[in-house]
């Protein structure tokens, strides 16, 4: 089981994301940030390569969308991963591969994403993006990362 939020705050272009699995040391393989830009999270069969190179090619111009299918074009299990990315001006790009640990998918609410796999319903991610909006106006982006896990 694995379900991860990204979420930015409009108004200070702040960025961030909060991941929950069974996998121990998912700091060291998942999240992905370009301070001040963009954050990423490569997940299922995580690839840190992938986060890595998707990064790089954002800081060098690509466009989140461009990263992302260029990245993907290049993985030989592409059918195996998530990724999600989620830019400071709320561009966002999203790759769930068909061979991810059922249910799988991802819900994109309004400044956040929320994707995931091995879950017991796709409405675990519906709940993750209704809560992390629902608290738009009374709490910090790192309270609503928190509290849409």
């Amino acid at each position: 089981m694995t379900f991860t939020i990204l979420g930015r705050d409009p108004e200070t272009g702040n960025i961030g994301i909060g991941i929950a699995t069974y996998s121990l040391a998912v700091g060291a393989t998942c999240p992905f940030m370009l301070p001040d830009s963009s954050v990423l999270t490569s997940q299922a069969a995580a690839n840190p390569k992938i986060g890595e190179e998707i990064i790089t090619l954002v800081k060098n111009g690509s466009t989140p969308v461009e990263a992302m299918e260029q990245t993907v074009k290049r993985d030989p299990y592409p059918e195996y991963r998530q990724i999600a990315l989620l830019t400071s001006t709320g561009a966002v790009s999203i790759h769930s591969g068909s061979q991810t640990r059922p249910v799988s998918g991802f819900s994109k609410g309004q400044d956040c994403i929320a994707i995931g796999n091995f879950l017991k319903s796709e409405q675990i991610l519906v709940a993750m993006t209704e809560e992390f909006n629902g608290l738009r106006d009374e709490a910090s982006l790192s309270d609503r990362l928190i509290a849409a896990l």
